[in-house]
């Protein structure tokens, strides 16, 4: 059996955090979940992701905010945007930030297998 494909959630929301989790059941993911910004920083300096998918809206810094931080110290980690809202000065915003592509809400079992043969080449 291959590694567990290492994805940080950034999500503050417990509910869709559930929710992610559960779309994701039945792939080989090990799932960190953090509730804020900073917390998913300090998750990226104590363990290597394959992925991170991350909210925009979050209560302490910003998504967007966050990933700038990580790509900076990570920049070969992927950070997908995880949003609801989709409009162009949020897409602009993220990808100044560094982020490399978005999956709108409700996160399903068949985005995530996109997600991941775009973004690694194994999972």
């Amino acid at each position: 059996m291959s590694s567990p494909f290492k994805v940080l959630l950034v999500e503050d929301i417990k509910i869709a955090r559930l929710a992610v989790k559960s779309s994701v059941s039945s792939l080989n993911w090990q799932i960190d979940m953090a509730e804020s910004g900073q917390e998913a920083i300090l998750f990226c300096e104590k363990t290597s992701y394959d992925l991170v998918l991350m909210d925009i809206g979050l209560p302490d810094i910003s998504g967007v905010e966050a990933a700038k931080v990580i790509k900076r110290n990570h920049p070969d980690v992927p950070i997908v945007a995880l949003t609801a809202h989709f409009d162009d000065e949020t897409k602009a915003s993220a990808m100044a930030a560094g982020m490399d592509g978005f999956i709108q809400k409700p996160f399903t079992l068949d985005k995530a297998r996109k997600l991941c043969l775009k973004h690694v080449a194994t999972c």
